[in-house]
């Protein structure tokens, strides 16, 4: 859900990019996904993980909320910002696979 609303994404006036990141920490697995389009103001970035929101004429507001929940049940979060039109999304999942000394 998060690369395809990234897809997605206006962009106005530039090429469009898309990063894909992903980060093993010492106790936690970062996905990231960022893009360059036009940012999302505010007031849609604090309602963009609430069930049946959307901005999109033919959305239902159900994928971001349910990844949402998806990395909650793995005890984990999503989260979501945007500065200066660039807007990145981030997974994180608690590192199961660490190693034990």
């Amino acid at each position: 859900m998060m690369l395809r609303n990234a897809i997605e994404a206006p962009c106005q006036g530039q090429k469009k990019k898309i990063t894909i990141e992903c980060m093993a920490l010492d106790e936690e697995v970062q996905l990231i996904v960022s893009d360059n389009g036009d940012g999302i103001p505010p007031d849609i970035l604090e309602q963009m993980f609430t069930p049946f929101f959307t901005t999109k004429p033919q959305g239902s507001g159900v994928g971001l909320s349910l990844a949402r929940q998806i990395a909650k049940l793995h005890k984990g979060t999503i989260s979501a910002e945007s500065r200066n039109g660039n807007t990145r999304m981030v997974v994180t999942l608690k590192n199961d696979q660490q190693q034990k000394g």
